[in-house]
């Protein structure tokens, strides 16, 4: 254990006798380092005075380090040297110079490349030859011998073109070519022309066609027991009409179509009636309502424009007239008639009543007066059964309220300025448009002969 400790001791510490002679080597490289960085005296020693300080207190910790150690820690002899601080990195030594590249032999020159020599005009074209004539015409050359006649020919029939024609008409198989004697070659004939050989032939010639007794209306059929095609019967087996026009045609036997009569079927006429029809008829027609006496459930909608005529409606638990004319007030209406549908209900209280003219008003003897002093353009009033007074005390511009349906009296007096006195729309005043009072305190009164007004 003493041995372990010892250990550590020294490997915190190295046992000297030199401290000083350490200290003093370590502020003299602090001091060429600084001077090498260039510092001032002063700075220098500001930076040595730290330095020895920083020692000085390592000093002081190993001192109190030993004196806390025994004599059997420490042993006889034993000697402490402080390690001193590490020095600064020296410099890197300048990098050595490279030695010279050795010269480049020099590259041969190329030689000059030779002036090239001019090229030559171009030659001039040659002038076309002229165009040799046209030889002439060769001679005709010499007529050929005349050739040997030709054999004489077979006594022609004595029959006329048209006995012949009728002898050819009535041969029914037709006439075979190649079984006349004497006949040329058809081939030779029409290569002589430059045309294909061709002929006209006749059923009967075909290979496998067996015509036998055609009558009219035949056809051909096949036969597959035979093999030959055949004249028979229309190619259905059946027989078509006699039928009509726009009627309906139906199988009146297994093999004929004949036509349906109208008298017992309909027409196509009639059958065009129910183009479009999307579902079964008897079923729109369940849904049609009965002429007499017909039962409508849900909403019932009438054409526009539609009228009932002299319909008794019974007594109909509600009904809405809002477009209804001719309801006879004697008979067709009951009950109060809200004041709201008489003018709206404008001026309708229990001191008025409803005037001939369609307004609410006081009855007579209550007439009102309304004085105004005004400075400005208006447009004076026209509640029922009031007299209005305006005194103008500036230039102004009164307007006056319609005409129509107006029992009021107006009196305009001028107290300053001008007062221009304008109408409603194109109504006049005494045939004007306008009155102007231009002195002061003089006045107009109008009244209203329910069109224009008129000075009083």
């Amino acid at each position: 254990m003493q041995e372990e400790e010892n250990n550590t001791i020294q490997d915190l510490i190295q046992a000297t006798d030199e401290n000083s002679g350490e200290t003093n080597s370590l502020l003299e490289h602090s001091l060429q380092q600084q001077a090498k960085n260039g510092e001032t005296a002063e700075q220098q020693l500001e930076t040595a005075d730290k330095t020895f300080n920083e020692v000085k207190g390592v000093s002081a910790g190993i001192k109190d380090l030993v004196e806390k150690l025994s004599p059997q820690e420490i042993g006889d002899g034993a000697v402490f040297t402080v390690k001193g601080l590490k020095g600064d990195t020296g410099d890197k030594g300048d990098t050595g110079e490279i030695g010279e590249k050795g010269d480049m032999g020099e590259t041969g020159g190329i030689g000059d490349t030779g002036i090239q020599g001019e090229k030559g005009d171009k030659g001039d074209t040659g002038i076309n030859g002229i165009t040799g004539l046209q030889g002439e015409k060769g001679l005709k050359g010499d007529k050929g011998d005349k050739g040997n006649d030709g054999s004489k020919g077979k006594d022609g029939s004595s029959d006329t073109a048209e006995e012949i024609k009728t002898k050819l008409e009535s041969l029914k198989t037709g006439l075979d070519y190649d079984s006349l004697s004497n006949a040329p070659d058809i081939q030779q004939i029409m290569s002589v022309y430059g045309k294909q050989a061709s002929k006209t032939v006749s059923l009967t010639e075909l290979d496998g066609v067996n015509i036998s007794t055609p009558t009219n209306a035949q056809v051909l059929k096949y036969n597959s027991t035979t093999s030959q095609w055949e004249n028979g019967a229309g190619g259905g087996g059946g027989t078509v009409g006699p039928g009509t026009i726009n009627e309906l045609a139906y199988f009146d036997t297994a093999n004929t179509v004949a036509s349906l009569a109208v008298a017992t079927y309909p027409s196509l006429v009639e059958l065009a009636y129910v183009k479009g029809v999307t579902s079964a008829i008897q079923t729109q027609l369940g849904l049609k309502a009965p002429l007499a006496s017909p039962t409508f459930t849900g909403t019932v909608v009438l054409p526009n424009s539609q009228a009932l005529v002299t319909p008794v409606l019974g007594t109909p638990t509600s009904a809405t007239l809002t477009n209804a004319t001719g309801l006879p007030l004697t008979t067709g209406v009951t009950g109060n008639l809200p004041v709201t549908n008489l003018n709206s209900g404008t001026s309708a209280s229990a001191a008025t009543f409803w005037r001939g003219d369609g307004t609410w008003a006081t009855p007579g003897g209550g007439i009102t007066r309304s004085i105004s002093s005004i400075a400005i353009n208006t447009t004076a009033g026209a509640t029922a059964i009031t007299d209005y007074v305006y005194k103008c005390t500036a230039t102004l511009t009164l307007t006056l309220p319609t005409a129509v349906g107006n029992t009021n009296l107006y009196t305009i007096k001028n107290t300053g300025g001008t007062t221009t006195i304008d109408c409603n729309g194109a109504q006049t005043i005494d045939g004007s448009t306008t009155a102007t009072l231009s002195v002061a305190n003089t006045s107009l009164t109008l009244v209203s002969d329910n069109t224009n007004w008129l000075v009083v």
